[in-house]
């Protein structure tokens, strides 16, 4: 077997049975004793044993396997005991603790991490679906808490977005598995063509991704079997979060004091989270409502658009209601003209800056005959007042929660959009025409 471009990955049982596949969880059950190929490499399998030799030269590479560090029980739909219907709804019940690993990364980890985007003159965010979304947070924390103005482009436009990059430049790239084509092939161009130094957030020890950087943050999201990405998007906006804390605090925007009251407020979304899904039967009977629609609008402003963004993208994975996520302001620049009575539009609504105008989007879809379902904070009364239904985040009222609040609320649209696709009847860990990882451009 050879790799070019597309990944390629082997398992093996030392001395018995070799596999080949694009991704670790295929052999998952099998083997956790894996080799990842790099580009033009080919290599030769026997039962229990590999030869890889490089295509150019034709010389025999020496390698060293790397255990996974999966357990065979992320590969069971059982969590604590309790057996799932999906693999979804348990990944989903998975996020509180994973969150909280996902504070505790490494200092040095970190430390390398901001430091290489502080020195940078210009930085570039990418990445492809919901990894995109959780780089728009991300993007949006660094610079809130005083780091770069950061580009954002997706990857799959990288290539034609810049033809030019300047020297000194840092691209930072989110991936769930480190294997997306077109993610790989935006870094690529911009190392080989440009000299740019590559930061990647990513879920998968060894993968492709991890190889061509110069600094990796891994994700503990663990093992997602489920097509539709819940766990991941959760931890990577949680670590790109604890990338703009430790700048700001190295560049001095924040005390020392202010970033471990911020930290511990992450720490305190996964106990928000963790109450969601006790009380996930309130969200299942407003999701409800909703199996019928043909059309839904999700409208946000500032950070919370990525929330908007991800619930719009679950609602078309596995339920198959087409949706739209807008910045609310840009609703009225044409969306506005499709509502009419009873026409479904979900607002997120944190109590943040942006709340007093989100107020007047509201009200202009409410009076043309708008549904209003608001995502809010359980202390919320003036969105509420002028909402149809309102799904409640029990964060606390401050502003380091607040400010931290946007995985918890697209935690809930997350859950919200499993509901409506399992009363559809539909197989919501294999949706139609979607792959764990995309591998072709």
């Amino acid at each position: 077997v050879a790799r070019k471009e597309s990944p390629l990955v082997l398992g093996i049982i030392p001395g018995k049975t070799t596999f080949c596949a694009s991704d670790i969880p295929a052999f998952l059950p099998l083997t956790r004793e894996a080799i990842v190929l790099d580009d033009n490499e080919v290599a030769v399998l026997r039962p229990g044993e590999v030869e890889i030799y490089k295509i150019d030269s034709g010389e025999q590479k020496s390698f060293n396997q790397f255990q996974v560090n999966y357990t065979m029980d992320a590969a069971q739909k059982v969590l604590d005991g309790k057996s799932y219907k999906y693999f979804m709804h348990k990944e989903l019940h998975e996020v509180p603790r994973k969150i909280r690993d996902q504070v505790g990364v490494l200092q040095a980890d970190l430390d390398s991490f901001a430091k290489t985007i502080m020195d940078a003159d210009h930085v570039f965010i990418t990445a492809a679906g919901t990894a995109y979304y959780a780089a728009l947070a991300g993007k949006f924390q660094i610079t809130r808490f005083g780091g770069p103005y950061i580009q954002a482009i997706l990857c799959s436009e990288f290539v034609d977005a810049v033809p030019y990059m300047p020297p000194n430049s840092v691209v930072i790239a989110v991936s769930q598995s480190g294997e997306t084509a077109d993610t790989l092939e935006a870094i690529r161009y911009a190392k080989e063509k440009f000299g740019a130094k590559i930061c990647s957030v990513v879920n998968v020890v060894g993968s492709s991704l991890t190889r061509y950087s110069d600094e990796v943050i891994i994700t503990t999201a663990g093992l997602e079997i489920a097509v539709a990405s819940q766990k991941a998007y959760c931890t990577q906006i949680t670590a790109l979060t604890m990338v703009a804390l430790r700048i700001a605090e190295l560049r001095g925007c924040l005390s020392e004091s202010q970033v471990d009251t911020y930290r511990k407020a992450l720490l305190d979304s996964a106990d928000v989270i963790a109450q969601l899904i006790i009380e996930e039967g309130k969200i299942k009977e407003i999701g409800l409502k909703l199996v019928q629609s043909d059309n839904i609008y999700f409208l946000a402003r500032g950070l919370a658009q990525s929330a908007a963004m991800e619930g719009a993208l679950k609602l078309k994975e596995i339920a198959y209601i087409h949706t739209e996520a807008y910045a609310a302001g840009e609703s009225k620049h044409g969306p506005i003209a499709l509502i009419e009575e009873g026409f479904p539009v979900i607002f997120v609504a944190p109590p943040d800056k942006t709340y007093d105008r989100l107020i007047g989007n509201i009200m202009e879809m409410k009076s043309r005959g708008g549904l209003i379902i608001s995502v809010v904070a359980d202390f919320d009364e003036r969105v509420t007042e002028i909402s149809d239904y309102t799904i409640r985040v029990p964060i606390a009222n401050t502003t380091e929660a607040i400010e931290t609040s946007i995985v918890p609320f697209a935690f809930a649209l997350q859950t919200m959009a499993y509901f409506i696709a399992d009363e559809k009847g539909l197989d919501l860990d294999k949706p139609r025409n979607l792959a764990k990882s995309v591998t072709v451009k």
